[in-house]
């Protein structure tokens, strides 16, 4: 947990450095893409860390995929909805929506990969323990 930790922190950077570059100082877009991005990772990152084997080759039940799946629609449409002034939310710029699913995306991959190299080690590990 140690390692998603730390590629999970490298995407917080990220993510930070992007908004600030894309909405500077403007609170209320800096919150929603935020807002946004978090959840997208928290939720897509459970399909990664389920399973041993690669996510893309391991199909989620139904009701993991499709609870999913409508969070993340839904996701994107918060900032849209009405009454969502309430959190201080805001409509996103067509370019923070590009980059918060572009490094989602990045953050899936990276943490797949991370998957399979622990998992690589923890195989390598125990075969020389035998």
């Amino acid at each position: 947990m140690i390692t998603f930790g730390l590629v999970s922190s490298a995407f917080d950077l990220l993510t930070f450095g992007v908004l600030f570059a894309l909405v500077g100082e403007v609170a209320e877009l800096f919150r929603t893409g935020w807002f946004v991005e978090s959840l997208l990772t928290e939720l897509f990152i459970v399909l990664i860390i389920r399973t041993h084997r690669p996510f893309y080759r391991s199909r989620p039940g139904r009701l993991l995929l499709g609870s999913t799946l409508a969070i993340a629609g839904l996701t994107f449409l918060i900032p849209y909805l009405p009454y969502t002034s309430v959190f201080e939310f805001q409509p996103l710029p067509l370019s923070v929506l590009f980059a918060i699913t572009l490094i989602t995306l990045l953050y899936l991959g990276a943490s797949e990969a991370v998957k399979r190299r622990l998992y690589r080690t923890r195989t390598t590990v125990r075969k020389h323990q035998t």
